[in-house]
């Protein structure tokens, strides 16, 4: 009789250690499927750092970048998104190094991602590598992407590695500005930066010494397009290509003031 409350407490220890096991187990299982399975659930925590939402407004881009690279390390698609485009710019604490930057681009989890083809067509053409970068936008341009559409219809109207032609360059940008239209109508969905970039050369292709007043009255249009586009477009991450479309329809937009 007396060996019974013994018998009923050693029980009930065992049964709280196998609870205890099956508790850790979980919150291994937990750790492990949130932040290694599922990393993006926590990938815009790490922008509070960048923003300055933690550090009292004061943005702290060196431990954004360390913890890019945690995630990175998991092989987070956004995540090396982001560490290529820190190495490509560079920052203020980190020179510029289109090397890494192309590896990372390069990685196996974004070789159908049009964002990074893009990247890599720009970094090629930054190096005047024509054939390489037009391969890369030819890539990007059959996942979809407006840009590396753009950028295609781009060698066409400068000559780079192909035969020149203007024609072919003016349909392929009408053809897409098109489909972006399409978008918003259809879909309200509306790409503003895709869209300035376009209307930029639309302006510059209507622009011509040659053009008749329909032309140049289309060209002032694209123009105003194109002037708002960039001001409403995504900013958090603008690449070099996009930063001197920007300067150069400014200087283009000023320039109509002046004759309005």
């Amino acid at each position: 009789m007396h060996q019974a409350p013994y018998a009923l407490g050693a029980a009930f220890l065992m049964c709280l250690a196998m609870l205890l096991v099956f508790l850790l187990a979980k919150a291994k299982a937990f750790e492990q499927s949130h932040y290694i399975a599922r990393p993006y659930d926590y990938f815009w925590f790490i922008d509070h750092y960048r923003n300055g939402d933690i550090t009292k407004n004061v943005s702290n881009e060196e431990l954004y970048v360390k913890y890019l690279k945690v995630f990175a390390r998991y092989r987070v698609d956004e995540a090396l998104l982001e560490l290529a485009s820190f190495y490509e710019k560079g920052s203020s604490f980190r020179k510029p190094s289109l090397l890494k930057a192309a590896r990372l681009y390069k990685s196996p989890e974004l070789q159908f991602n049009f964002v990074a083809l893009n990247h890599l067509g720009d970094i090629a053409y930054q190096k005047k590598q024509y054939r390489e970068a037009l391969e890369y936008y030819v890539k990007s341009m059959s996942f979809g992407s407006y840009i590396g559409t753009m950028r295609y219809c781009d060698f066409y109207y400068d000559g780079l590695f192909v035969k020149r032609d203007e024609g072919f360059a003016l349909n392929g940008y009408l053809n897409l500005f098109e489909h972006l239209f399409q978008e918003m109508v259809l879909q309200k969905k509306v790409s503003f930066s895709s869209l300035a970039q376009l209307t930029k050369r639309l302006s510059i292709c209507y622009s011509t010494p040659l053009a008749s007043p329909n032309d140049i009255g289309f060209a002032n249009i694209f123009l105003l397009i194109s002037k708002f586009s960039f001001r409403n477009a995504n900013r958090s991450s603008p690449t070099e290509s996009f930063l001197k479309d920007e300067e150069e329809i400014e200087k283009r937009y000023q320039a109509f003031l002046k004759n309005e």
